[in-house]
């Protein structure tokens, strides 16, 4: 089971800001999460992200990863923490999932928000939504690419994701810079 899984964090209030958690229904739902396979879990640091895969984590006793660079940058007057292009995420993004191939073996969810999401798969995400990258399709999509590029008719299939509830627990986080 080569390749990885790509997730959009669950329902998050109105506000886009770092501090952010998430409402009730995606709390609810960060609980019946499951993806069968998973051994490694990577996530943005935003706490909507980290809480949407904490349950799960915890359920298969895994530590959750920090990686600053599945980030958003939030580009409105209320909260602007930052500005990227497009081309700037797609280069961040690009060096970090290339470093982060030494653990190709191991079956990794990152987790993070739309537009990176987006550019992973070259599919649109909605709130939650998780999709399986397979190896041989990795290069066939965004990556390194200013475009997405159409993937087969039998690669455009979602995995099954069965839901079982869990009861959430206090994360084990590790941090990457």
């Amino acid at each position: 089971m080569k390749g990885y899984y790509v997730m959009r964090h669950f329902e998050r209030p109105d506000d886009p800001s770092f501090y952010t958690n998430l409402t009730p229904r995606g709390q609810s739902r960060s609980r019946d999460l499951f993806i069968p396979g998973v051994t490694r879990i990577v996530s943005s640091p935003f706490p909507r992200c980290m809480s949407s895969v904490t349950p799960f984590a915890d359920e298969i006793d895994v530590t959750i990863i920090i990686a600053c660079a599945l980030s958003e940058f939030i580009e409105d007057d209320r909260h602007k923490i930052g500005h990227e292009t497009q081309s700037l995420m797609r280069s961040r993004v690009d060096a970090f999932i290339e470093a982060d191939n030494i653990h190709r073996d191991e079956c990794t969810l990152y987790v993070t928000h739309g537009a990176i999401a987006e550019y992973l798969t070259g599919d649109p995400f909605s709130v939650g939504d998780v999709r399986w990258v397979p190896d041989s399709q990795k290069d066939r999509f965004a990556l390194r690419s200013s475009r997405p590029v159409e993937k087969d008719a039998k690669d455009a299939k979602d995995p099954k994701v069965p839901k079982v509830p869990k009861v959430p627990k206090v994360p084990k986080v590790a941090l990457i810079k």
